[in-house]
């Protein structure tokens, strides 16, 4: 009888795994710190401007190991040293310090019954008209009772256009 319930249970949970559609991913202004402190545009206002490019993240371990996303993005560096970032329509605020940017990203991302947590940093060095950066990070996801630790990484370029 208790084989017979946990069949039960095994091919319920595949059908309702199977029926769940909902795959979507959020992004927004991440809680933690870039590890940059605007300068106040003393350095940075000479490199303002609106740059464009792509933004690569890639995951490694848990659930979700080996997902990757290449999203266009358009970063605004002002002359007060702040800057933002413009990712799926979701803008992100960072900062500015001389050549140096950063910014701080959360990310929740729902795939049928996982869900996904974590927080990035995106941080960049601007030369000429050219921004490269590296993005770090990590989170966690939980599927019913069991979590599972991820590591998110990826690269930045973007082009200044104006």
């Amino acid at each position: 009888m208790v084989t017979i319930s946990r069949w039960l249970l095994a091919i319920t949970l595949a059908f309702v795994l199977a029926g769940c559609s909902d795959d979507k991913t959020e992004v927004s202004s991440g809680g933690g710190a870039s590890g940059i402190e605007s300068d106040g545009g003393a350095e940075s206002a000479k490199f303002a401007g609106t740059y464009t490019g792509e933004l690569i993240t890639r995951i490694e371990g848990g659930t979700l190991d080996g997902e990757s996303s290449t999203e266009s993005v358009t970063i605004v560096i002002k002359t007060d040293g702040t800057a933002s970032l413009t990712v799926e329509g979701t803008v992100v605020e960072g900062s500015v310090n001389g050549n140096r940017v950063g910014f701080s990203v959360r990310i929740k991302r729902t795939k049928d019954l996982l869900e996904c947590e974590g927080e990035a940093v995106i941080s960049g060095i601007l030369e000429g008209d050219t921004l490269s950066g590296v993005v770090t990070g990590s989170g966690e996801c939980e599927l019913i009772a069991a979590d599972t630790n991820f590591g998110i990484s990826g690269s930045l370029t973007a082009t200044k256009i104006d």
